[in-house]
């Protein structure tokens, strides 16, 4: 079941409102377009990221770029193109089973964007496909065990197997946050080439939010930074975006499983 937009005078509304009140007037556009136009499934499903995007923005410096963006829109059309575009360049590159790769787009509302995305095409790297090391080295990071679950993984050393003999043991999985695949495909440099352009666009836009995309080039994206051991079936769920993270106040993550999922132990794993 969708999840609507919290009305406007709800503490999570309130807060952006009182960040800027302009904040507040591009939510409010977001808001009466779901309303108004919730005949259209589509498009009220890109208002819907617009309006969740200006609430959970990762700093306000994003958020008043996205307060720009809706409030330089003219028509719904233009705002449902925005929502639509950063649905295929946000929302879709982590998601499972994402499809094909999309034909070259261009931010609808924010010029600025196409010059991050052409610094980026420059500089994107290939990634060795093989992360065997990687996963090793997560494994040992995490103490040999799923980072939701705390379940062993079953290649775990005798040692640390003797400290819980009795517990269920599994083959984990190397999860990435940023996918792996965002640097497959990207060569040849070329403008025909549509996955280096899907790549730099989804690069372009994790740059903008403040994210250091430059330590994950490459062979890099299989950093230390970027990959988590997790259980198959925790991994499956965190590829199809019904586990999320959240930071905690120790330098550490939470795991939360909306709906259905809850029955799973939240694990706090230290960074």
């Amino acid at each position: 079941m969708p999840t609507p937009l919290p009305k406007a005078d709800s503490p999570e509304v309130q807060r952006i409102a009182d960040e800027d009140p302009d904040n507040l007037s591009a939510y409010n556009i977001c808001l009466n377009y779901e309303e108004e136009l919730a005949a259209f499934e589509d498009k009220q499903r890109y208002f819907r990221i617009l309006g969740f995007l200006l609430l959970h923005a990762p700093n306000q410096g994003v958020r008043s770029d996205v307060t720009k963006s809706i409030h330089s829109c003219k028509h719904s059309n233009d705002l449902a193109n925005l929502g639509a575009f950063f649905e295929r360049n946000v929302i879709v590159p982590f998601k499972k089973y994402r499809g094909r790769t999309p034909k070259p787009s261009e931010h609808p509302s924010r010029p600025s964007f196409q010059g991050v995305k052409d610094e980026v095409k420059v500089v994107i790297t290939q990634a060795p496909k093989d992360h065997v090391e990687a996963k090793y080295h997560a494994l040992t990071r995490d103490n040999w065990r799923c980072v939701v679950t705390g379940t062993l993984d079953r290649r775990a050393p005798e040692h640390i197997v003797q400290l819980d003999p009795t517990a269920d043991v599994v083959y984990t999985q190397c999860a990435h946050i940023i996918p792996e695949s965002t640097y497959f495909g990207v060569q040849p440099k070329s403008k025909e080439n549509n996955k280096l352009d899907y790549s730099a666009s989804v690069l372009a836009i994790l740059k903008r939010f403040g994210y250091d995309i430059d330590s994950l080039n490459g062979k890099n994206v299989h950093s230390l930074t970027n990959v988590i051991s997790m259980t198959s079936d925790v991994h499956e769920a965190f590829d199809r975006l019904e586990l999320y993270f959240e930071a905690t106040a120790s330098f550490g993550i939470t795991a939360y499983f909306p709906g259905h999922i809850t029955h799973w132990v939240p694990f706090h794993y230290s960074l």
